[in-house]
């Protein structure tokens, strides 16, 4: 038999016992050539292994899948709207307009709005059902009162749905562009209380859609403002004569001008107002630190509004906490340097944690125009 015969069949041989073993569980008897001189070591499978408790092994980079999945479409309902934003465009002031969103429940489980909510007093949402099945839609109606204002406003309506709707909150919205009907020339009047300052002013009140209309009347806050009108007037544009009542201005020295007017599209406009006073102080409030030397002192700047030469008188403590360390004459005016007295603090309430109190900074030969500078802090 040649060798490569007698090779051929050790390996055959050899194949056929591993089958074996393998079917059998058991040991392969040692097989030999026909010379005796190549000889196999037997072949022993285990199957046992394959009964083991052990858990395989997963490499870092298998991806573990859980068994179900959970979806957001199953877990509830899901509030969809048509649109998040309603433009209503260009409007004119004063009465209402109406809006609407389309609210549609896209999930596949019973969707409840639990509250729909507007910030701003002058929108109304309406919403005939709360309830809505999968597939389902409602109407949110809202109202806009437009108010005497204009520009571009842009307001909010939120919704809230109750678990397990998604989302939990949703905040729609609507702009307008509220036209200016009536155009008022200054915006903002400024008054002074000093003779030198002129308050004889002028108010320009101008039609910009072509109506003609009357001034009707005038409010203020405190009657601080006097203005001249003639009521018989029927005009495109009025100029208005504005001074001012100096001891109700200092009582009010800001607030608001409301003109009142027959115009067909709006009844009122409103100019602001403010008064510059003889004499300030900076700053007007001051939080002190009392944990540091330098927390418990400030230095407070007085200064006249209109350049005139002054003095002070004495500075107090209203309620006693505060002490004056100096007092000079600067280029502008005077510096104050003021300190809280901890001592004081004990002295009168041992057990405060929290100090307000007012430095009271008189000015000789004008007692009317006192200044008051708020300072506070936490002691404990």
């Amino acid at each position: 038999m040649s060798k490569l015969f007698r090779k051929y069949l050790l390996l055959s041989m050899l194949a056929a016992g591993f089958v074996a073993g393998c079917n059998s569980g058991e040991t392969t008897p040692a097989v030999s050539a026909d010379n005796g001189s190549d000889v196999v070591a037997p072949v022993v499978v285990d199957v046992s292994a394959a009964k083991t408790d052990e858990k395989p092994v997963v490499s870092d980079k298998t991806e573990v899948k859980p068994a179900v999945e959970e979806k957001t479409s199953e877990a509830g309902g899901i509030l969809s709207v048509d649109k998040k934003l309603y433009d209503f465009g260009s409007i004119e002031p004063g009465g209402l307009k109406y809006g609407s969103f389309i609210l549609t429940n896209t999930g596949k489980k019973q969707l409840e709005i639990d509250r729909v909510t507007a910030p701003c007093r002058c929108t109304i949402p309406e919403l005939s059902k709360k309830s809505l099945a999968p597939g389902e839609s409602v109407e949110l109606k809202f109202t806009f009162n437009v108010g005497k204002s204009y520009g571009k406003v842009n307001k909010k309506i939120n919704l809230t749905t109750k678990s397990p709707g998604k989302p939990s909150n949703m905040t729609l919205s609507f702009t307008a562009n509220i036209r200016k009907v009536i155009d008022v020339q200054p915006e903002k009047l400024d008054f002074g209380l000093n003779a030198s300052f002129n308050n004889d002013q002028e108010l320009v009140i101008t039609s910009t859609d072509g109506s003609e209309f009357r001034i009707t009347g005038y409010i203020c806050n405190g009657d601080a403002v006097v203005v001249k009108y003639d009521s018989a007037v029927k005009a495109k544009k009025h100029k208005l004569a504005v001074s001012v009542n100096l001891d109700n201005l200092r009582a009010a020295p800001a607030g608001l001008l409301t003109v009142k007017t027959d115009h067909p599209k709006i009844d009122r406009v409103t100019v602001r107002y403010g008064t510059k006073m003889p004499f300030d102080a900076f700053p007007r409030t001051k939080r002190f630190v009392p944990e540091t030397e330098s927390g418990r002192q400030a230095k407070i700047k007085v200064v006249s509004n209109f350049n005139e030469q002054f003095e002070l008188g004495d500075i107090s403590s209203k309620s006693g906490y505060l002490k004056v360390l100096d007092s000079r004459k600067s280029i502008d005016g005077y510096e104050v340097t003021i300190e809280l007295d901890m001592e004081k603090v004990k002295e009168l309430d041992k057990d405060k944690k929290y100090v307000s109190d007012y430095l009271i900074i008189p000015v000789v030969g004008h007692p009317e125009d006192t200044l008051e500078v708020h300072c506070y802090g936490l002691v404990r």
